[in-house]
């Protein structure tokens, strides 16, 4: 065995090339494994981390529980943990109506992240304190509250009793939302001070929970869990709703990274595999009489394979360390940009680190099981190899034998008969080599596709559709412990009436603005919006594509049909195209009664159906119930008029600003990270295969130097040498790049019409990827150039009389 081993480590000395280039293939090969698995990872870590951060650390919730149901819930054994939250009652305030006092205890804090949110002092513990935002204080009369100052506030537990003033002492301050428009005029009091306003039997709570580790749950049956949970301890299911972002952060992380991840990771295996074993191959079949003279002297068939086995670890050992750090080192970057296109958005994580040593080695295991799938067939070729045949053996053309064992030649031969005759004396070795660098482009042209198609000014307007500024009402549909937030309470008292929109009018550099009325209903006790929409608005959110079902405006004007928001939604949710819908509609003033057909959906809508504004008029509805209005700036005005908006709205509770200069920037930064993850993989493909194509060119030239030299003898000239490398490497080029148009523009247009049926980031309209594929073809040009030219270039520096001689 000590034998073997010095025969493999002579065997990389002598081919020092073959070697490097196979060093190099499993660097890269491990780096982009370990860059894939560690941006997996660290994705799949944030959101398990921040998951209760962003949407709370409980399962689901319960509202109107009462005392008697809460306490037989407490003793169910699916139930690990429990917090409560209670309205206390409505505040009367001087300047902000829908002020509130709550009662929440420690654990609610915890799941719904109210404790973090303590800014200064603690939360209430006796009968007369009191906790909550500076902007509920300012809103009752305090201008600069402090711990310890006593303040009057009148409330009523209900609209059946009269408002009355209690006394309270300030305990502690939560800090402000990071939205100036949003003002919160929330407090909190006491479980004492709760239970002396409410008798037992008028207690009702909402009631957060997690559950038993015996439940499964997850992101996907969350909502039938709870729903079934809510059944039988005698909850109405109206008021059950499951956290469905929490569950499937942290009950069910990552699953579509991970399988993205591992999918990526495969692609890589799978090419990896392929480069090494071509590589490989051609120096077996440099060999073959060398292993033909060892098979001779008695060596067996294990022993042989683990001659080439052991070459390849040799080199394995030193090439897997080499790619971990880089390889991590670019996942982690990664996974930092995606955090800090999180912050932008408005999400502040907690940091996590991306380190795990079990996964690192996995990636080395896995490092070493591609060197090992790519040896296998080395590894039988080689021990079957006949010690008399290897003797005799002498490559032909097609790989075949001549009986004479000699090749065949041609009377006259110029530079092209020159390079046809050798790479067809390989044709084996031509094609392969071909369809993997081919299919390695192929790749590139497919995220090329994708990529080169996502238009972040697109993907913009989906959020702010015109103009540079969108106000929208902000609003909840099933929020059961802030009832206030739910669209119809907040269309009940619209902040988007006519007085606030003749503010925005007067405001300098203000040019235009358009608006958008939206309603109301409630179905099988689960709230729904709905928009009102003008031809226009219905027209482009036809041309967002994404549909289901084939219809017009006219179509849906003439019929009086409603249409579904989300496509991707509707069957889940219970709905069907053609389907009968017996509606109340409500626009925050009065209720209408609607009967009509489901006639389609859009793909991605602001609101879960939309009517036509004729249907909207037909219908009765004359005043306007705004929803969402859209503001066009003058030119150069944009930064003072968001100023002016935000003066404006920090009067106002319920209504949000986004900025499409913002979106832009967000969507940019999106694409951005999409596109520099997807061709920086395929690129690193691209060399990997590139390495492969780099050794059938360098063996071509080496095991060829003696008949360059009794070619250049009889008058082949220096220039006619490099014609023909170069005329190789052009055919290695062309039918790279031949096979990556053939394949790929077809694959990359049926990935980017899958991508806009599921509405992915920017895609919209169609163009070939001209700038991609140009920077792909003058890359391959220019590196089979400088390979061709360094080729020659060493050919060259031996005088003839040491080509001729060469005996490989």
């Amino acid at each position: 065995m000590q034998t073997i081993t010095k025969l493999a480590l002579s065997g990389n000395r002598e081919n020092k090339t073959k070697s490097i280039l196979i060093m190099l293939s499993i660097m890269l090969t491990t780096m982009l494994l370990t860059a894939i698995a560690v941006f997996g990872y660290g994705a799949v870590r944030n959101g398990q981390v921040n998951a209760g951060r962003f949407y709370g650390a409980y399962y689901g919730s319960f509202g109107g529980v009462s005392e008697e149901v809460l306490s037989a819930i407490s003793l169910r054994s699916e139930f690990a943990d429990i917090g409560v939250n209670s309205i206390v009652g409505t505040v009367q305030g001087e300047e902000q109506d829908n002020l509130a006092l709550y009662c929440m205890d420690e654990k609610a804090r915890a799941m719904t992240n109210q404790a973090e949110n303590l800014a200064e002092g603690y939360f209430p513990e006796t009968g007369n304190e009191i906790a909550g935002y500076r902007t509920f204080f300012q809103a009752i009369g305090l201008a600069e509250p402090k711990v310890g100052d006593t303040v009057s506030v009148r409330y009523r537990k209900n609209q059946q009793n009269p408002y009355e003033e209690a006394q309270f002492v300030i305990c502690g301050f939560l800090e402000e939302p990071g939205k100036a428009a949003q003002k919160m005029g929330v407090a909190f009091v006491s479980r004492d001070c709760y239970e002396s306003v409410f008798a037992p039997e008028e207690r009702s709570y909402t009631m957060y929970f997690t559950l038993n580790e015996s439940i499964a749950i997850d992101g996907g049956n969350g909502e039938q869990v709870i729903a079934d949970l809510a059944k039988s301890c005698g909850i109405d299911g109206r008021y059950a709703s499951d956290n469905y972002m929490y569950l499937s952060l942290a009950l069910s992380p990552g699953t579509d990274n991970i399988l993205g991840c591992v999918g990526a990771g495969l692609i890589v295996i799978l090419f990896s595999v392929l480069a090494i074993y071509n590589i490989f191959q051609v120096g077996i079949a440099r060999k073959v009489q060398e292993y033909g003279k060892i098979k001779a002297l008695g060596t067996t068939k294990r022993q042989m394979k683990s001659l080439i086995f052991r070459e390849g670890m040799m080199l394995a050992v030193i090439a897997v360390p080499l790619g971990l750090l880089p390889g991590y080192i670019a996942g982690k970057l990664f996974v930092e940009s995606g955090v800090e296109h999180q912050r932008e958005l408005g999400m502040e994580s907690l940091p996590v680190s991306v380190f795990s040593l079990p996964l690192l080695l996995i990636i080395v295991l896995i490092g070493f099981l591609t060197v090992w799938a790519a040896l296998m067939r080395p590894m039988r070729i080689v021990a079957a190899i006949s010690p008399v045949e290897a003797m005799r053996y002498q490559e032909l053309p097609g790989g075949r034998r001549s009986p004479k064992g000699v090749r065949k030649g041609r009377k006259t031969m110029d530079v092209k008969g020159l390079t046809l005759a050798n790479l067809s004396a390989h044709r084996g070795r031509t094609v392969s080599t071909i369809f993997t660098m081919g299919f390695s482009c192929v790749l590139f042209m497919v995220l090329a596709n994708v990529g080169g198609n996502m238009e972040p000014e697109y993907e913009a307007r989906r959020y702010v559709a015109y103009g540079d500024f969108r106000i929208d009402l902000d609003y909840a549909t099933n929020d059961t412990a802030y009832p206030e937030n739910n669209l119809d309470a907040v269309l009940a008292d619209n902040p988007l009436n006519e007085e606030l929109l003749d503010e925005i009018r007067q405001i300098e550099g203000v040019r235009e603005i358009r608006t958008q009325d939206s309603l109301c209903f409630i179905r099988d006790g689960q709230l729904w919006s709905m928009a009102v929409m003008s031809e226009e608005d219905f027209e482009r959110e036809l041309e967002l594509g994404s549909t289901l079902g084939d219809f017009t405006y006219e179509q849906a004007v003439e019929e009086g049909a409603v249409l579904y928001g989300w496509s991707f939604f509707m069957e889940e949710n219970g709905f069907a195209i053609g389907q009968q819908l017996d509606l109340e509609l409500f626009n925050g003033s009065r209720s209408v009664p609607y009967s009509g057909r489901l006639l389609g959906s859009f793909g991605g809508a602001d609101r879960s159906f939309v009517i036509t504004d004729q249907t909207y008029r037909s219908l009765g509805f004359a005043e306007p119930s705004c929803g969402s209005v859209w503001i066009t700036c003058e030119r150069g005005t944009v930064n003072q008029v968001e100023e002016a908006l935000r003066q404006i709205m920090a009067e106002k509770k319920h209504l949000s600003l986004e900025s499409y200069a913002k979106e832009l920037a967000s969507c940019e930064k999106g694409v951005s990270l999409t596109r520099n993850i997807s061709y920086t993989l395929s690129i690193f493909i691209a060399v990997i295969s590139f390495l492969n194509m780099a050794n059938t060119l360098i063996t071509s030239s080496i095991t060829r130097k003696q008949e360059f030299g009794v070619l250049q003898a009889v008058g082949m000239t220096n220039a006619q040498l490099n014609q023909s490398l170069q005329a190789e490497g052009m055919i290695f080029t062309a039918g790279t790049v031949l096979v990556t148009l053939l394949v790929g523009i077809p694959a990359g247009y049926g990935l980017f019409c899958y991508g806009k049926s599921i509405s992915m980031m920017g895609l919209h309209n169609y163009h070939f990827p001209v700038t991609e594929t140009l920077l792909m073809v003058i890359a391959l040009a220019a590196l089979q150039g400088i390979l061709s030219f360094t080729l020659s270039r060493n050919v060259k520096k031996e005088s003839l009389i040491d080509r001729i001689r060469y005996h490989g």
